[in-house]
């Protein structure tokens, strides 16, 4: 069971926290006759229509998501949107994708960001199969998607709908990671805030091959991708232990950004090592398939001078060549070898 959404409410305080940690949906949405998928949207409904009927005056939501499922985060924001409640959002971690329309549900100047998180808006993307007719079709729906979920950041940041759309279209529509500062500049929050203990920001890293790092070469083949993921996985865990120590041992001077910009600095660094080492190892196989057809050609060549030495040795040894003998096949059913006659005309020219 698909358990990214949990809901508690304290009732004395009239507070309800709702916690959005992983993939937001349903596992195996491309699966519609799958019992998990059915059992999990069935499970959803039922907590968007709980949230709907909470009764209480103030509605924290905690976000620590890559998104998912756009249809309940366009659900979920909605419903928060138009609850009663005064509805707070404090993004953590690694929030992105669909999860940036849940962050957008909070009243007026209650958008908040943790100092130590990341924010990635892009374009909506699907996976597709069919005729002309049916793609055309569905390029235009992304497209109204897209500007659609623009228009609710525009409506919350007073920004331009083309100034997101813009947002969503960098990286061939991949999108950019966001620091919190440069999320607050945007307007996609309203404050910064620094938690009292340093939220782990990659509690999701099993999922960090949808995290769209835009770097990552296309040419990679599925074990070069497997490698680098690993990798980066390993230099995140390395950067988390620094993290704390760092945190611990400087304290007040402890600069998050100053982290967060170096790892952003070394992942670049491992990408452009990886593209590089693709990019020799291209121009490897490519001169040696170059020289393997310069020899093919030279072996043509040479087996056709050989021939050619053979059939003049034929020849002159009175042989018959291939060629000859494919003569003398032919003339089998007719009149005879061309040589036979020719003598009998030089015989016939001088009386004999």
């Amino acid at each position: 069971m698909n358990e990214f959404l949990n809901i508690s409410i304290d009732k004395e305080k009239r507070i309800a926290k709702i916690d959005i940690d992983g993939i937001i949906g349903l596992p195996n949405w491309y699966d519609e006759d799958d019992t998990e998928v059915i059992r999990t949207r069935t499970e959803l409904k039922k907590q968007l229509k709980q949230i709907e009927n909470i009764d209480v005056d103030e509605i924290h939501v905690s976000i620590n998501s890559v998104g998912g499922d756009v249809n309940h985060a366009l659900g979920m924001h909605d419903i928060l949107k138009g609850h009663k409640a005064k509805v707070k959002t404090y993004v953590q971690g690694l929030t992105a994708s669909a999860a940036t329309i849940i962050s957008q549900s909070a009243d007026e100047g209650q958008r908040f960001i943790s100092k130590n998180s990341m924010f990635l808006v892009h374009n909506v993307s699907t996976l597709a199969a069919g005729n002309t007719n049916y793609l055309e079709g569905l390029i235009k729906d992304l497209k109204k998607f897209n500007t659609l979920i623009a228009a609710i950041y525009s409506e919350n940041t007073g920004r331009s709908v083309k100034d997101h759309l813009e947002d969503m279209n960098v990286n061939d529509g991949r999108g950019e990671w966001l620091s919190a500062e440069e999320a607050r500049t945007k307007k996609y929050v309203d404050e910064i805030y620094s938690p009292e203990v340093a939220t782990n920001i990659f509690s999701n890293i099993e999922d960090l091959q949808i995290l769209n790092i835009s770097q990552i070469p296309e040419t990679m083949n599925a074990e070069e991708k497997n490698t680098f993921l690993n990798e980066i996985k390993d230099m995140i865990s390395n950067f988390l232990e620094n993290f704390k120590t760092k945190k611990e041992e400087t304290k007040e001077d402890f600069n998050a950004e100053n982290v967060f910009n170096e790892m952003k600095t070394e992942l670049e660094n491992k990408i452009s090592e990886f593209e590089t080492e693709i990019s020799d190892h291209a121009d490897t196989v490519q001169g040696l398939q170059n020289q393997i057809n310069e020899k093919e050609t030279e072996l043509q060549n040479l087996q056709n001078q050989l021939q050619e030495k053979e059939n003049e040795v034929a020849r002159l040894s009175g042989k018959k060549t291939e060629t000859d003998k494919t003569s003398d096949d032919a003339d089998d059913n007719q009149s005879g070898h061309w040589l036979d006659e020719a003598a009998n005309l030089m015989k016939s020219e001088i009386g004999l």
